[in-house]
């Protein structure tokens, strides 16, 4: 088939920018003709809207791939053409605060692929559209890019970790999205540092909620135990998985959460909070440990617990973990999905 791809990014390292670069590679691999044209940073507004257009009268595609809501709008010239699009959504960004506009573009998208049902169900809820709409495809992890490995030592002394216990989180630190719940992590590492005096907490990303977050760690007493080495790179997140002991994110609104399948494949225990997709993502408990965000003494316990446990048996853990993670949500599993998807649009259009 042959489809234009209107993207908001495919840049990566966010989430939704490799989404979008795996779902191009798995169309691809699957023999489909796909026109990407992406929103990426240095493109302009107006370019991006000029060449979506272009390459929607031009290329005159089977259907138009709408990678984000933000897009759908523009995808609604198709149908004057009589060519269907389906819409892409998320998390927090395709319910709150949506604007008319993009509420009537997924009104009228031929299908809604949402990648957990946490989304749908919120979705479904803020826009009126019907369950039989979505088509579900939940992201991937890549087990050749994500793997076990001991990061050097040269590593651990760059980035303040030789000799400490860590525990990891990796999120968009912004303001606006304080559901991702590093504060609940901050609120017990106090009891925790009481316990395991060389433990720190390494909270990864960017975002306008840092000062905030510097200034809870001061009043908390554990700023010593605080590192935040902002934006990683690619080259640098493997090591980051490799030396936490346990990747923590108890989050209260997550659309899905591609990090723990990222610290999963990477051989690390998860925990993540148990009213969200966080749920989906660690498969009802079977990849990770679930707890309500809101119960500190939960999280403290299951942080704590995860560190008691012997080397050999969190080893063999992590190598089942990997294994099972990947055999559900490993790139073949996705790219089966993908042809579901196709198969389930290209009949819709026989009479």
């Amino acid at each position: 088939m042959r489809i234009v791809f209107l993207a908001s990014g495919i840049r990566p390292p966010g989430g939704i920018q490799k989404f979008s670069t795996g779902f191009v590679r798995a169309l691809q691999d699957l023999g489909h003709e796909v026109f990407v044209i992406s929103r990426d940073a240095h493109v302009s507004k107006l370019s991006f809207v000029a060449a979506s257009l272009f390459a929607i009268l031009r290329r005159r595609p089977d259907f138009v791939l709408c990678g984000h809501v933000a897009v759908a709008p523009l995808a609604r010239i198709a149908l004057l053409l009589n060519i269907p699009f389906v819409v892409c959504v998320y998390g927090i960004e395709a319910w709150s605060g949506l604007r008319s506009i993009e509420k009537s573009a997924l009104r009228k998208a031929l299908t809604v692929i949402a990648i957990s049902d946490f989304t749908k169900e919120k979705v479904s809820l803020y826009s009126d559209i019907p369950a039989k709409s979505f088509f579900m495809l939940p992201p991937f992890v890549d087990g050749a890019e994500f793997y076990i490995r001991k990061p050097s030592e040269g590593f651990m002394k760059r980035s303040g970790l030789l000799g400490k216990k860590v525990i990891f989180t990796l999120a968009r630190l912004s303001a606006k999205e304080q559901y991702k719940g590093y504060d609940f992590v901050l609120e017990v590492l106090p009891r925790l540092v009481r316990e395991i005096p060389n433990l720190v907490y390494v909270l990864a990303g960017e975002g306008s909620d840092i000062p905030r977050i510097r200034e809870l760690a001061r009043n908390l007493n554990v700023a010593g135990h605080l590192v935040m080495p902002g934006f990683i790179l690619a080259e640098d997140i493997l090591d980051y998985y490799g030396a936490c002991d346990v990747f923590v994110m108890p989050s209260t609104g997550e659309g899905f959460g591609i990090v723990f399948l990222e610290a999963i494949a990477s051989g690390k225990p998860a925990i993540g909070g148990n009213i969200d997709a966080s749920k989906e993502a660690l498969r009802g408990g079977e990849l990770g440990k679930l707890i309500n965000p809101h119960d500190s003494e939960a999280l403290f316990t299951a942080i704590r617990d995860d560190f008691r446990a012997e080397g050999t048996a969190q080893k063999e853990r992590g190598e089942l973990l990997r294994r099972k993670a990947l055999e559900y949500y490993g790139y073949e599993a996705f790219r089966e999905r993908v042809a579901h998807l196709v198969r389930e649009i290209s009949e819709s259009f026989r009479p």
